[in-house]
């Protein structure tokens, strides 16, 4: 599962953890991966970029920014347990967000609110 801050039908696209299987990068949000196995974090919406972070068992494993039609591979952590990213706008956008105004996408994006994209569900390190 990947959670956006808007319905696909009005731009909202899916944030998703892959892993390298068989020589090509395949989803594994939900899934299993071994310890250090070399994982990727990509966005499919083509236009959002921002400050992508990536969260193993509640600890930040990295925080940077995720360009547009971007990917930013990392390294599974070593103890078992779970993985997880997150989108938030960059502060320029954040900026150009409106003031809790109505907008006409079904949604009241407010700068605190606006800050999260999207959300993977977990990946777990077994």
């Amino acid at each position: 599962t990947s959670v956006s801050s808007l319905p696909p039908a009005v731009g909202g696209r899916p944030l998703v953890i892959e892993a390298n299987r068989g020589g090509h990068f395949v989803s594994v949000i939900g899934d299993d991966v071994r310890p250090g196995e070399t994982l990727r974090v990509r966005s499919l919406d083509a236009l959002t970029d921002g400050s992508l972070r990536v969260v193993a068992n509640g600890q930040t494993l990295l925080d940077q920014h995720l360009t547009r039609d971007g990917a930013i591979e990392f390294t599974a952590p070593a103890q078992p347990g779970w993985v997880r990213a997150e989108l938030r706008l960059g502060n320029d956008l954040l900026e150009q967000t409106p003031l809790c105004g109505p907008i006409d996408v079904g949604a009241n994006l407010c700068p605190y609110d606006a800050a999260m994209v999207a959300m993977t569900s977990p990946v777990y390190v077994r």
